[in-house]
C-alpha cells in the first residue's frame, strides 16, 4: 500500500462492467502500461457571439469567403460545463433554457472533414427534381390535415433530397444557373423555416396562410424551372407535370424570369419575417441569401445544411425532438471519397476511450486508448463519432494525446435522432460496409448495421481495464488478414464471446 495516494485517486468499481468476456488476459499481446489520464476542464468555455460579418470576394478563377469573426465575450450569467454525451441524451427533453435559446449556437471551428467532390448523374438529378414535385404537392395538402400529417410529408421531402445536390441539373442549365440555385435552395430553405416554427406553438398556428403561401411560391417556381429544363432535355414525366399544372403558372403578360424573380424576393421576405424570433437562424438567412447568387449548388447545400443540422440539433435538445430525423443531420457522405487505408474504424468517445468526471470537471482516458489507436492508425482510417455537442467533444478531443491519430470527428448533428437514442448510421458515412467497423458502449447507438459493431464494456474509472488492449490484437488481424468482409469475422468474434 502507497502512503502517498495520488491527488485524484481512480475508483476502482468492476461491478460498472454490462458484460464480461471470457478471452485470457495473459494470452493477449501486451502494449506499454498507460495510466489513467486526468484533465482539467477551464473554467469558463461557453461564449456568446456578438456579430459575424461575411465578406464575399469573387475573381474569374474562385470564390472565396471570408468569415470574420468578432471578439468574444464570456456570458455574463455563470453557465454549467458542456455535458458529456450520455448526459446530453438523457437531459435533451427536460432541459429549459432560461436566457434566449438561440445563443447557443456557435460556429464549428474544426471542420469535420476535407471538401468532398460530389458526382451526380443527369438521369438521377431528374428522377429526384420529379420526386421533388409530389414532396411539395404532399405538403401543401398535408398543410390542411393535422401535424402528425404534416411531419410525416416534411420526412418523404427531406428523404427525397437528403443527400441529392442536384449538380448535373445545374451544369445543364448553366445559363440559368443562378435562377437554378436561387430556386431549389429557397424550396429547402422553406421546409427549414416552417420546422423551426414548430418550436413556438403560436408562430405556427397563426401563420397556416402564410406557410401554404411559401409552399405555392416555391411550387410556381419549380414549375417555371422545369420549363428551362425540358428545353434542353425531354424528361417525359416532367413535361407531364408541367401541361397539368399550368394554373400555377400565374399571368401569361409577364415573362418567367420577372415573375421568377418576384416570387424569390417575396419568399425571402416571407422567410425573414417567420424567423425574427430566432435571432441566430434570422441572422444566418440574411447572410446566406446574399452568398447563393455567388455559389455552386453544392456549397450553398453543405453551407445550408451545416448550419440546420447544429442548430436544429441544439434546438432540439431545448425542447424535445420533432420526430424528423434528418432535419438534424449533416449531408452525407461525412467521409472523403478516398479513403486513408482500406478498412474504416469509428470509435465513441464517451465511456469507450474516455470518461468525463462532473465534480471534477475532467475527464479520465480509458487505460492503452493511445497505444490502442496508435496501433490502428497503421491500418485503419479512425474516426471518432460521438453523440456529444462539437464544442464538448472538440474540448476533450483537442486536450487528448491521442488525438494525432484521429483523422476525422463526428458529432451528434452527424447521428439521427430517434427517441433517446442518436443512431450512427454508418451507411452515410460513404464507405462499404464490408469495411467498416464501430465500436460503441452502447449496442443501440449502432443499430441500423449491428453486424458491423463491437459493443465494448462501459468504462468509467478502471485503472485495471484492458478492452482496448485485446481488440488491438483482434482488429489488427482483420486487417492483416486483408478480410473481404468484416461483418463475417465479426460475427465469429461475437460467436467465440458468447460460447
Amino acid at each position: 500500500m502507497r502512503k502517498n495516494k495520488p491527488t485524484q485517486q481512480i475508483v476502482v468499481n468492476h461491478d460498472n462492467s454490462p458484460f464480461k468476456t471470457n478471452l485470457d488476459y495473459d494470452e493477449t499481446e501486451q502494449l506499454p502500461v498507460i495510466k489513467s489520464k486526468s484533465v482539467r476542464k477551464p473554467s469558463k468555455k461557453n461564449f456568446e457571439i456578438k456579430k459575424i460579418r461575411v465578406k464575399v470576394v469573387t475573381s474569374e478563377k474562385k470564390l472565396v469567403i471570408n468569415i470574420k469573426q468578432s471578439k468574444l465575450n464570456p456570458l455574463q450569467k455563470e453557465e454549467s460545463p458542456p455535458q458529456s454525451e450520455t448526459r446530453q441524451s438523457q437531459s435533451q427533453v427536460d432541459l429549459k433554457p432560461k436566457e434566449d435559446n438561440n445563443r447557443s449556437v456557435s460556429i464549428i471551428k474544426r471542420s469535420t472533414h476535407q471538401k468532398i467532390e460530389i458526382v451526380e448523374n443527369l438521369e438521377d438529378n431528374l428522377d429526384s427534381y420529379v420526386k421533388l414535385y409530389y414532396s411539395i404537392i404532399n405538403l401543401i395538402d398535408a398543410m390542411r390535415k393535422d401535424v402528425s400529417e404534416l411531419v410525416d410529408s416534411i420526412n418523404r421531402f427531406q428523404e427525397v433530397i437528403d443527400g441529392v445536390h442536384f449538380q448535373a441539373l445545374e451544369n445543364l442549365l448553366i445559363d440559368n444557373s443562378k435562377k437554378f440555385r436561387q430556386i431549389l435552395i429557397l424550396i429547402k430553405t422553406g421546409i427549414i423555416v416552417v420546422v423551426n416554427c414548430f418550436f413556438d406553438q403560436h408562430v405556427f398556428s397563426t401563420n397556416n396562410v402564410n406557410f401554404r403561401n411559401l409552399l405555392i411560391y416555391n411550387l410556381q417556381n419549380y414549375l417555371f424551372l422545369g420549363e428551362f429544363i425540358i428545353q434542353k432535355t425531354q424528361k417525359q414525366e416532367l413535361v407531364t407535370i408541367i401541361m397539368q399544372n399550368k394554373k400555377y403558372f400565374g399571368s401569361k403578360k409577364i415573362e418567367s424570369s420577372t415573375q421568377i424573380r418576384q416570387n424569390l424576393e417575396l419568399l425571402q421576405g416571407l422567410y425573414k419575417t417567420l424567423t425574427k424570433q430566432s435571432k441566430d437562424l434570422y441572422q444566418f438567412l440574411n447572410s446566406y441569401f446574399r452568398l447563393i447568387p455567388n455559389l455552386k449548388i453544392v456549397e450553398s447545400n453543405q453551407m445550408l445544411q451545416n448550419f440546420t443540422s447544429l442548430y436544429f440539433t441544439i434546438q432540439q435538445g431545448y425542447h424535445g425532438l420533432l420526430g424528423i430525423p434528418l432535419i438534424s443531420v449533416a449531408h452525407k457522405p461525412y467521409l472523403p471519397n478516398e479513403a486513408t487505408h482500406d478498412f474504416t474504424l469509428i470509435l465513441d468517445m464517451d465511456e469507450t476511450l474516455i470518461h468525463y468526471v462532473e465534480q471534477t470537471k475532467s475527464f479520465l482516458v480509458r487505460p492503452f486508448a493511445e497505444q490502442f489507436l496508435q496501433e490502428m492508425s497503421k491500418y485503419y482510417e479512425i474516426a471518432v463519432f460521438t453523440a456529444g455537442l462539437p464544442d464538448y467533444a472538440n474540448w476533450v478531443l483537442d486536450q487528448a494525446a491521442f488525438n494525432k491519430y484521429i483523422q476525422f470527428r463526428l458529432y451528434r448533428q452527424h447521428a439521427m435522432q430517434y427517441q433517446k437514442h442518436f443512431v450512427k448510421d454508418l451507411s452515410r458515412l460513404g464507405r462499404k460496409m464490408a469495411k467498416c467497423i464501430i465500436i460503441d458502449n452502447i449496442e443501440a447507438n449502432y443499430q441500423h448495421q449491428e453486424e458491423n459493431g463491437i459493443q465494448i464494456k462501459t468504462w468509467y474509472n478502471d485503472p485495471d481495464d484492458k478492452e482496448l488492449l485485446k481488440l488491438s490484437v483482434f482488429l489488427r488481424k482483420i486487417a492483416e488478414d486483408n478480410c473481404d468482409d468484416v461483418r463475417d469475422a465479426l460475427r465469429q468474434y461475437k460467436n467465440a464471446q458468447v460460447n
